[in-house]
């Protein structure tokens, strides 16, 4: 009896305890990437934090936008200004549809329509598009559908900086 007892004490512990960094899921902060490129509260809240301080008439003394889950997942951030728009690299981990995150990049429009967003993973773009693939193909058309405007929304998956990046481009 005592041993059981301690089997499911030990088996609670095991699964009550908190998930590293590294394996935190990532989906309700990026889910709205594969549902037409939705961005959720956490997510938006964010991405607009990062155009307040990094944006081309941002101020570097605001402070940023990040969901207590998201908290431990979020690492060091490069903005790098080209022009037309500003360049936003947020070292990441966790896990987003069972592949490791390392990077989210955005590009922030200069007093311009650009914006876009992209998850960047740590594996080859065959494998996220053999996984991914029809619901980015679902997410697109969904997306195509909402695009009142023509402005030319898109979302796909390819290759950036060696990773495989999932995309969102809502520039117009």
């Amino acid at each position: 009896m005592t041993r059981r007892f301690a089997a499911i004490a030990l088996s609670s512990f095991l699964f009550a305890a908190p998930v590293s960094a590294a394996e935190t899921d990532l989906a309700p902060f990026l889910g709205g990437f594969l549902k037409a490129c939705e961005m959720g509260r956490g997510f938006d809240a964010f991405h607009r934090s990062l155009a307040e301080k990094y944006g081309s008439t941002g101020d570097r003394s605001a402070k940023l936008s990040i969901p207590p889950a998201m908290a431990s997942s979020i690492g060091a951030i490069e903005a790098k200004n080209l022009g037309e728009y500003t360049e936003v690299k947020v070292a990441t981990t966790g896990v987003f549809k069972g592949f490791a995150v390392r990077r989210l990049d955005f590009a922030l429009g200069n007093e311009n329509g650009v914006t876009r967003w992209e998850v960047l993973f740590a594996a080859s773009v065959a494998d996220v598009r053999a996984k991914l693939g029809a619901e980015v193909g679902r997410s697109r058309t969904a997306l195509q559908k909402k695009d009142v405007f023509e402005t030319g929304a898109d979302t796909g998956i390819d290759e950036k900086d060696g990773l495989a990046s999932l995309w969102c481009d809502l520039s117009n």
